[in-house]
Parts: structure tokens; C-alpha cells; sequence
């Protein structure tokens, strides 16, 4: 690219002569002749000075033609805060950082025209009819939360190990390592100015806050909480990020466009939804609007899915960097979304108590930043599953239930909202032919029994994958319990095939040599965790809600278990606690019998679990009378639409 060449050419760069609205013409005709001609009509007929952020110039120029582009120039200085001196140069980082985001998805990033290295600025699309997020965020803009989530995950994919050629990635990498004046800018007014009390950091807050503040610097946890996502944030080079990514880092009008990019620098895979995330919380607490979260919610679930979607295209990355298997999938993206929250936090807690203050707290000022830091100092220090937990974090906080919002207690940072952990268990076997659901392919015989098995599984795995993510406060485990442990590779490659992600296979080895029982089998597959759950996968019509209040009774009382009969005298779900490990729920089960219901209830109440709520009852499916039952009920009953497509086609060869 030119522009390192360029960079490579300016030992310190200055900008050359500050722009008005007066000289910005002469400034085109002389620097620029052939742009002015072909893309302005020749001449200039308005220039406005637009300037909104903290740092930098900007200005609307109108073409004699009525084609509107946009000045940007980078001052020497902070231009709120002219006494801090800036490198003017970082504005050519923020066009190297808008020309990848520009390859990665054109429709992110405005039309870029010139960079003037001489004059410090970057020509480019002026956005007319475009409006700024902050100005316009409410809560009917999920459709846009979802658009920013995409391009990010885009952006941050594209210029990771998993997909950018390795020489080119050391490149970009070296050259944006020369915006470090702009990264120890971040590092000072994101992380150590607003804990900073000497009084050469120009800290602000309003005056019903400084006692508030007074102790939150003086917080030895909160130091540390916020040393550890500085820490993350100087040592962890995963991607090209933006910087600052705030509500007015993006234009909005039926699409969306990024700028402001001057803060680019090479970090982890959260960093910009963190900031993100930040204002999105800020802008929500200052218009006392919870139902603004759920754009944040959107912009999460769609940057998940592309960034996850991305990196089931193993073949196009890298062997040494391919996350095999789901569980790795799930480890990276649970290490993302807790840098989101942490950074988030953090970006909460400088824009209250640090210098750049944001523009969203117009009424009742005092009050809701005092709950929006209550809330940045929470995600700092605690940990969060997902985006429920985070928005019922917000609810709660901002309630200020545990008292004045305007004055700190150390129970901010303890962690009141106690994460529980759940472990799904979703227990079959690799539908093969032959060997699966064997009394039901003894009439309808083995092919048109793995198709059923294969649309059974595939539906209870995609019904039970997301639902459960979103529920607050829990931290759910999906997993795939088979044997034997040698049908890992295929397992693997049959979620692959039918696009099933979020599942872990568990083998239980002990089931390998055949002698086991089912009960050795479910043994072996018992996991430390407050609530267990085990299901099969052949009874389709299975509820979320059943499932939901099923861990729910579990997690209200650790002395109980919940259970769904079967019409047969066996069971389709089991939640049992799973902190003791020594409580064995399954000795002298008597399996597949019409006594499997009775026997289970029996050990589990001599594992000394007294309390169990029988939910449900339901039909699996092991005959074909039992196909015949969906078959004429299948518009009634909630089906996986896996299984209403093989009902149907079943159906179907019926008739011929």
C-alpha cells in the first residue's frame, strides 16, 4: 500500500496549515485540481464546518455540481483540549484502517477519495441524509445493532490469523504499531487517568458524585479489575481494531458507515464491541430506556453467529490455527465476550469520572451517572454469561436496590448476581444405519429409521442450543454424550454436515467395550455443576419450557430433582443437582422396561435426593405406531421443523 510508503516518509509529520471554512477552496483548487474538477463540478459553492468530536477538524464541502464531500484534518493538538499535543500523523492510520475496513465490506466505510499528507486531512463521502447513532439510538434499531455486529465480526475475522495472509497481517501489524502515541492515548483516558488522583489527569465528574468517585479510586479491586483489561488491552494482538467505537463513531441512515478510525491499533477480539457495548449501556441508563438494550443484544448475537459461521470455513484458514470441535468455538468466543464486558465496563466508568464526557445525560444528570458508573464498575469486576445477564445486571444496578446511587458501597463489586452453572446433556448415540432406534427399523425399516433418528437429533439439538444461552444468569454447557468414544471424527463431521454448532461430544469411554449399562454410561457423564440435565433425543416434541422448569427447580432447591415421564414407564428428562459428586442417581436403574420410570425415582430418592417434581408426560418414539401418532398429530404438536420435513416425506411415500 502507498500509504506505507508514506508513513515510511514522514519522520513527524505536522499539518501544514490549519482549514477554515475560507481556505478549505484555494486548499482543493491547489492540492487536488482533478478531484475538484471531476468529482465537485469544477468548483465550490459552500463549505461548513461540521466538527463533533473531541479531536479533529471536519467540514462539509458542496461541489458546484451538488456533490457533498467531507474534509477531515488531524490538528497537532486535542482540539477540546489544545494544551494536549497530538502527533497529527495518526490520521494516516485512520486511513489505512479505513481502506482494510473498506476491503473487508465497502458498505461499511464511506467512499474514500484522497489523503494529503501534506495538510494532515482525508478526503472522503459526505454522508448527507446519514445521522449520527447517539443522536437517533432507540429502542426499534435492532435491524441496525445486527448490521454493526455483522461488520465488525467481518472486520475482526479478516484481519486475524484465521484469515489474513500471514506476510501481509506482520505488515499491517508493524505499520499500525506506529500509532502507539494514539494507543498509550487509550491506555491513559481508558484504564489509569480516571483512577488517577494527583491531579495531573483532568478528571471530571459532576460535584454530587465526588465522594462517590473519591472512593471508587481508591478501590484496591477496582484498580486491579481495571489493571487486568489494561493488561489485556496492551498484550493482546488478535485483530485490526478501530479503537473507538462509540454510538458516534457511525452514521445511520437505511445502512450504516464506520469512521473516525484515528485510534486503530492491532487488539483482542472484543475490543471494539466493548466500547460499543459502553455507550450503547450509557445511552440506555441516561434515557432510563432498558428496552435501548436490546440493540445491544442484536449487535452481539449477529456479531457471534458471523464470527462463529466464519470459523466453521476450516478449510480456508490456516491448520495450525483451526479451532477444531466446538468446544474450542465456544472456549474463543466465551474469551471475547467476557473482553466485551470488561471493556465495556471500562469505557462506562471513564466516560463518568475521566475527561471525555458523553453528550446522552440531559435529565436527572446526578443520579443516572451515579447508576451508570454503579453499572461500569459491576461489569469490570464481575463475570456475565451472556446478554441476558449484562441487561438484568443493568436493571438491577441502576435500581440501586442496595442503596444511594450516589454513594459507593464495596457490595458493588462483590458478586451479588451469582452466575449458576447448567450442564445440558443430550444423550445419543451417531445415528448409523442399523444401529439406532432398532425396534422402530424393524418396520419401517433401517434407512428411513436413520432418516427419522438424524432429523430427531438435528431438531432437540438446534431447540435447546440458543434458548437456554439467553436465559440470565445462567452459564449453560450444551453436550453430546455418546459412545463409543471412536465415532468422535464422525460425530464431528455429521454436525458439520447438518450446521450444528454450540455442542461439545463427551465420550464415555466406559461404555467402549460394550459391557456398561446405561446407568454406568449417565454416570460417567455427571458434571460439577448446580444443575444436570439428561435427555434423549427421540421425543421431539419435548417443551423449552418444560426443560426451563425443570433446571429452574433444581437451581431453587439443590435438594431436588425433576423428571418427564414416558408413556412407556420410562423418562425423557432428568435434572439432578450435580455439586456432590459422590451421589450416584442411577444404581440398579432397570433400563428400557416399563419399570425404568419407578427405578429411577427409587435411586434417586436413596441418593438421598427426598424432593422430586415429576413434570410432563410425554411419547418418544420406538414403534411405528408411535411415527403414525406424529404423523396425524404433527400440526398441533410444537415439532422441530427437522422432524414436520421428514413427517412429511414419510407421509408422502405412505401415499405411493
Amino acid at each position: 500500500m502507498d500509504e506505507w510508503r508514506i508513513l515510511q516518509e514522514l519522520p513527524h509529520a505536522q499539518c501544514k496549515e490549519p482549514f477554515t471554512t475560507e481556505n478549505i477552496p484555494s486548499f482543493l483548487q491547489k492540492r487536488h485540481p482533478i478531484l475538484l474538477q471531476e468529482v465537485l463540478g469544477g468548483a465550490v459553492t459552500a463549505v461548513t464546518e461540521v466538527s463533533d468530536g473531541n479531536i479533529n477538524m471536519v467540514f462539509k464541502v458542496i461541489g458546484s455540481n451538488g456533490t457533498v464531500l467531507c474534509v477531515k484534518q488531524a490538528l497537532p493538538c486535542i482540539r477540546i483540549l489544545p494544551e494536549i499535543l497530538l502527533d497529527p500523523k495518526r490520521i494516516l492510520f485512520e486511513w489505512i484502517l479505513l481502506n482494510v475496513f473498506r476491503s473487508v465490506d465497502e458498505m461499511f466505510v464511506p467512499k474514500l477519495y484522497e489523503f494529503d499528507h501534506e495538510h494532515m486531512c482525508i478526503i472522503m463521502e459526505f454522508m448527507d441524509g446519514y445521522q449520527v447513532l447517539r443522536e437517533i439510538l432507540s429502542p426499534d434499531m435492532i435491524e441496525t445493532g445486527a448490521i454493526i455486529g455483522n461488520r465488525l465480526a467481518l472486520c475482526a475475522f479478516e484481519t486475524s490469523v484465521y484469515k489474513m495472509d500471514a506476510q501481509l497481517r506482520r505488515q499491517l501489524k508493524q505499520v499500525i504499531g506506529g500509532n502507539h502515541k494514539m494507543c498509550s492515548l487509550t491506555d491513559e483516558f481508558l484504564f489509569s487517568g480516571p483512577l488517577r488522583v494527583d491531579g495531573k489527569f483532568p478528571n471530571s465528574c459532576l460535584p454530587q458524585l465526588a465522594s462517590f468517585v473519591k472512593a471508587v479510586q481508591a478501590d484496591a479491586t477496582i484498580e486491579a479489575c481495571m489493571g487486568h483489561w489494561k493488561s489485556r488491552f496492551s498484550n493482546v494482538g488478535e485483530t485490526l481494531c478501530h479503537g473507538d467505537v462509540h454510538t458516534g463513531s457511525f452514521l445511520v441512515s437505511s445502512d450504516v458507515r464506520i469512521f473516525d478510525g484515528e485510534f486503530a491499533f492491532f487488539g483482542p477480539f472484543g475490543f471494539d464491541m466493548g466500547v460499543l457495548f459502553g455507550n450503547i449501556l450509557l445511552n440506555a441508563i441516561a434515557k432510563d430506556d432498558i428496552l435501548i438494550l436490546g440493540v445491544l443484544e442484536s449487535a452481539w448475537n449477529a456479531f457471534e453467529a458471523t464470527f462463529v459461521s466464519s470459523l466453521l470455513g476450516e478449510n480456508t484458514i490456516p491448520g495450525v490455527f483451526r479451532c477444531n470441535g466446538v468446544g474450542n468455538r465456544s472456549k474463543l468466543m466465551e474469551e471475547v465476550w467476557s473482553d466485551v464486558v470488561g471493556f465495556a465496563g471500562c469505557e462506562i466508568v471513564r466516560r463518568i469520572i475521566g475527561v471525555a464526557s458523553v453528550a446522552d445525560f440531559t435529565e436527572e444528570r446526578a443520579l443516572r451517572e451515579g447508576c451508570a458508573l454503579r453499572v461500569g464498575i459491576a461489569m469490570v469486576s464481575k463475570a456475565l454469561p451472556n446478554t441476558a445477564a449484562l441487561v438484568h445486571l443493568v436493571e438491577c444496578t441502576s435500581k440501586s436496590s442496595d442503596g444511594d446511587p450516589l454513594v459507593f458501597s464495596e457490595n458493588i463489586t462483590e458478586n451479588k448476581f451469582e452466575v449458576k452453572t447448567v450442564v445440558i446433556n443430550v444423550v445419543a448415540k451417531l445415528p448409523k444405519i442399523g444401529k439406532c432406534k432398532t425396534r422402530l427399523a424393524k418396520t419401517i425399516g433401517p434407512e428411513l429409521t436413520l432418516e427419522f433418528a438424524d432429523s430427531c437429533l438435528s431438531g432437540v439439538l438446534d431447540r435447546f442450543k440458543h434458548v437456554l444461552n439467553e436465559h440470565q444468569q445462567w452459564k449453560v454447557q450444551h453436550r453430546i454424550v455418546f459412545w463409543p468414544s471412536s465415532d468422535r471424527a464422525a460425530y464431528h463431521t455429521w454436525l458439520t454436515a447438518n450446521k450444528i454448532d454450540g455442542w461439545e461430544l463427551v465420550p464415555v469411554k466406559v461404555m467402549d467395550d460394550g459391557a456398561g449399562t446405561l446407568g454406568d454410561g449417565l454416570t460417567g457423564a455427571m458434571s460439577r455443576a448446580d444443575a444436570v440435565v439428561f435427555m434423549g433425543m427421540d421425543t421431539p416434541q419435548l417443551k423449552v419450557s418444560e426443560l426451563v422448569a425443570g433446571i429452574e427447580s433444581v437451581l431453587d432447591d439443590p435438594q431436588s430433582a425433576f423428571i418427564s415421564p414416558a408413556e412407556d414407564g420410562g423418562y425423557v428428562l432428568l435434572v439432578v443437582p450435580g455439586l456432590n459428586q459422590n451421589l450416584d442417581y442411577f444404581n440398579q436403574v432397570l433400563w428400557s422396561s416399563n419399570a425404568t420410570f419407578a427405578t429411577q425415582m427409587k435411586a434417586i430418592q436413596k441418593a438421598g435426593i427426598q424432593k422430586v417434581k415429576v413434570g410432563e408426560l410425554y411419547m418418544d418414539v420406538d414403534t411405528i405406531e408411535d411415527v403414525d401418532f406424529f404423523v396425524l398429530n404433527k400440526d398441533r404438536l410444537d415439532l422441530p421443523s427437522s422432524v414436520v420435513d421428514f413427517l412429511n416425506s414419510y407421509q408422502e411415500r405412505l401415499k405411493q
